[in-house]
């Protein structure tokens, strides 16, 4: 409806349920998205360009609901943590974390990267490499129950 106090500007459609949480970069050229999720196959973060608003990558990492996304203060990590009790740490490529002089060399960073995962962690998929996104860590069952909120110090 029109007569809300944010009306309704743009639809993003790609998840398979209905979204739990969002994330926007601090520099608003991007933002994450997760739905709730029963299977590691619908768990996956999205992430969208702002102003074209396609999907840019589809992260895996988690095999139930992400319960919370944040983007670290200087745009350049994305951290996850979900309802099977783990939590991912994801780099965002530099032409998109606006690094300087990076965003001219976004098409070369476009033509993958390394998707890492920790020592005791599983293979992350190629999903998110097409534009960049590497995952640095996946800490599995890091606590006894639900992770329900992640965030960054500033220091």
């Amino acid at each position: 409806s029109q007569n809300t106090l944010w009306p309704e500007v743009r639809k993003l459609y790609g998840h398979g349920n209905d979204v739990f949480c969002v994330a926007s970069s601090p520099n608003g050229r991007i933002i994450a998205s997760a739905c709730r999720a029963q299977s590691a196959g619908a768990a996956a973060v999205w992430v969208w360009e702002v102003g074209s608003w396609r999907s840019l990558a589809q992260l895996p990492g988690h095999t139930l609901t992400v319960t919370q996304l944040e983007f670290s203060p200087n745009g350049r990590l994305l951290l996850s943590g979900s309802r099977d009790r783990s939590f991912s740490v994801w780099r965002v490529p530099d032409w998109l974390a606006g690094a300087a002089g990076a965003a001219a060399a976004g098409a070369a960073a476009c033509a993958g990267a390394a998707v890492a995962a920790d020592g005791g962690g599983e293979a992350a998929g190629a999903a998110g490499a097409d534009v960049g996104f590497e995952l640095l860590a996946r800490l599995k069952s890091a606590h006894s129950r639900i992770v329900w909120g992640v965030s960054w110090s500033h220091d």
